[in-house]
């Protein structure tokens, strides 16, 4: 673990260098112009980012999502890795709220202007908190949940749509296996 984390360090270091303009090599003269050229903007491609995702419910609970992330984007590609703490309080439970560490990728390949693949891929931990198992958040999607997808998007001027798949990996009660269930989304921006 902590060499992930010395690697992440380094891949920061280089990436914060590359973002001020410096030269990655002092000697750029055994390196030709248009390498060196190259070689800076692969690396302004990458980010490094936070996001804060809060939703409530009324009549389920909370959640709230702190993520810090690094993403990569090109003309095609879009990758981005995150990390980050998740609260999350069911009002069916009467512990105190979960805290629990999430951990999710992304990668997204356009096809042309309109149309983009995407998968993903999200791990959520067992709470911090309290012992007990995640079942209550387990019987609704409005949780965070371990799970991989796939699908597809598109974006026409101001019409969106997402068609895909989410395989959720923490089995229900009563259930032998992972449960898929089919999303879609379309929203029309005013």
């Amino acid at each position: 673990m902590k060499g992930y984390i010395y690697l992440l360090i380094l891949f920061l270091g280089i990436s914060l260098q590359a973002q001020d303009g410096e030269s990655l090599n002092p000697s750029s003269s055994s390196i030709s112009e248009s390498e060196n050229e190259l070689e800076k903007s692969f690396l302004k491609r990458f980010s490094f980012d936070q996001f804060k995702m809060e939703e409530q419910n009324l009549a389920l609970g909370y959640k709230s999502y702190n993520r810090n992330y690094i993403y990569y984007e090109s003309d095609k590609i879009h990758f981005q890795f995150g990390a980050g703490l998740v609260h999350q309080k069911s009002y069916l439970n009467h512990l105190e709220p979960d805290v629990q560490l999430g951990i999710d990728a992304l990668f997204e390949y356009s096809l042309n202007k309109t149309f983009s693949l995407y998968n993903f891929g999200r791990y959520v931990s067992k709470s911090f908190t309290n012992d007990s198992q995640k079942t209550t958040y387990l019987l609704d999607p409005f949780f965070l949940k371990s799970e991989i997808g796939a699908g597809i998007r598109g974006n026409f001027n101001n019409f969106q749509i997402n068609l895909g798949t989410r395989t959720t990996l923490d089995s229900h009660l009563n259930q032998a296996g992972p449960q898929t269930r089919i999303n879609s989304s379309f929203s029309l921006d005013f």
